[in-house]
């Protein structure tokens, strides 16, 4: 944290280096598990952001995406999807459907559909997912076989009485 603290010393709490630092000091904790102190970080990253960047700058919606993904990661699957949903709007609406850092939004929503037990919208979702890094991405892309293994996950198995 002194180093943080240099940071915004020398550049400022709003520059963008100093918001890079805060974000990975944020992302740092939540790896650790201190859940509480990397929301307390990522929130005021993503304000601070949104002030000096702008809603859909690239940075601003990273570091939505990354709140929304800590807030999955704690089981607070409401407000996971609402700022993922509000995340992949902007990443649609900046960068168009098909773009990278769009379709991780998508995948994303899919996920948090199916742990708050909505398969059939997850199934949907993933399906466009797989579909659009289909269209994209080479076949053996890591991106494209996570998205054929999260619509086989909505898949129901059936067992045969052994």
């Amino acid at each position: 944290l002194s180093i943080l603290e240099a940071i915004k010393d020398t550049l400022g709490q709003k520059h963008p280096s100093t918001l890079t630092c805060m974000a990975n000091l944020s992302a740092a904790l939540a790896n650790k598990g201190e859940w509480e102190l990397a929301e307390d970080l990522g929130v005021k990253v993503l304000k601070m952001r949104r002030e000096v960047l702008g809603e859909t700058h690239p940075h601003t919606l990273t570091c939505a995406y990354n709140l929304a993904a800590l807030y999955q990661n704690v089981g607070r699957y409401r407000e996971a999807e609402a700022l993922q949903s509000a995340t992949f709007e902007k990443r649609k609406a900046a960068f168009g459907e098909g773009h990278s850092t769009t379709l991780a939004s998508m995948a994303s929503l899919v996920s948090i559909l199916r742990l708050q037990s909505r398969y059939e919208e997850a199934k949907t979702l993933a399906e466009q997912v797989l579909e659009l890094r289909k269209y994209r991405l080479p076949e053996e892309h890591p991106d494209l076989l996570t998205s054929m293994s999260d619509l086989a996950m909505m898949c129901p198995v059936h067992y045969s009485g052994h």
